[in-house]
């Protein structure tokens, strides 16, 4: 894959599995992901892989399920995760039907 290229990107943006932030300053890294996916020739498929991947390093598996935090942190985590595949995809899409 794309290994030091997905670093580069991630370093403009660091989420933590503290605070999943859905603003602005996440979807300008995710079209640059998006972006270095298709230099790379990457498909649909594989971008939204590499995608997952990124925000399933940052996921809240240092709470217990007995943590009165756990189920909120999970659905912020899933909001978090929806939006940055959703975008993926529709920016791809979107940069696909530019070319």
């Amino acid at each position: 894959m794309i290994s030091r290229d997905l670093d580069v990107a991630m370093s403009s943006y660091r989420p933590s599995a503290q605070g999943y932030r859905i603003d602005d300053e996440l979807d300008a890294f995710l079209d640059s992901l998006v972006v270095t996916c298709r230099e790379h020739r990457d498909s649909l498929d594989d971008t939204v892989e590499a995608v997952g991947s990124l925000v399933r390093t940052i996921a809240p598996s240092d709470l217990a399920a007995s943590d009165p935090d756990w189920e909120t942190r999970w659905r912020a985590y899933f909001a978090f995760y929806d939006h940055a595949i959703m975008h993926a995809i529709r920016e791809y899409v979107e940069r696909e039907n530019l070319t």
